[in-house]
């Protein structure tokens, strides 16, 4: 394997065990920042059902999420947006972070001796298990991932409802203002 798919594994099981941590504290919002790293990594390792049910676990919690947006890592990679994101989470969460973070979270890892390869051990710390996403893939009647819905075709209402307060404010503004205005004088 080449040094950069090592260091692509490394860092993936890095995350997901740092997002497991998470996760048993009810940190969901470092957890899904966490997860999008690991499913990035996933992603480039070649792990599709890790990258995919590391995006279910963040849209399951917030279906807002910027991922939504795209039908699965692979598709979000290739966006800019998403790019952006991602360079910032990194940042947020480089390596050396994630170790002292975990360090501190002083979390029991689950055991590794009855697992095979790191493929399973990726699976075992989302809280499943490789024939169960081995299964999700090959079974259509299989839980299905929320539906892509474009975000431009969503209605953003606390938008809309900012917008007509604004103008219901200018309306009366502009009434008290008419109404105290002084006659014209007459000659």
């Amino acid at each position: 394997m080449s040094d950069s798919l090592t260091r692509a594994k490394k860092h993936l099981l890095l995350r997901l065990r740092l997002a497991r941590a998470c996760e048993i504290r009810n940190n969901n919002k470092e957890r899904d920042k966490l997860l999008v790293l690991a499913g990035v990594n996933a992603r480039r390792l070649g792990w599709n059902p890790i990258a995919a049910y590391c995006r279910k676990k963040v849209l399951v919690h917030n279906q807002g999420h910027l991922l939504n947006k795209y039908r699965s890592f692979a598709e979000a990679i290739e966006c800019d947006d998403f790019q952006q994101f991602h360079k910032r989470l990194s940042r947020e969460y480089g390596i050396e972070r994630v170790e002292q973070l975990l360090h501190e979270a002083n979390v029991a890892e689950p055991s590794r001796e009855e697992l095979t390869d790191d493929f399973e051990y990726a699976a075992a710390l989302l809280g499943t298990s490789r024939d169960e996403l081995e299964s999700a893939q090959r079974d259509p009647a299989a839980p299905q991932m929320p539906e892509y819905e474009p975000l431009e075709h969503r209605t953003k209402w606390p938008y809309v409802i900012a917008i007509l307060l604004g103008l219901a404010a200018v309306a009366v503004w502009l009434g008290w203002w008419w109404l105290n205005q002084e006659p014209p004088s007459q000659p």
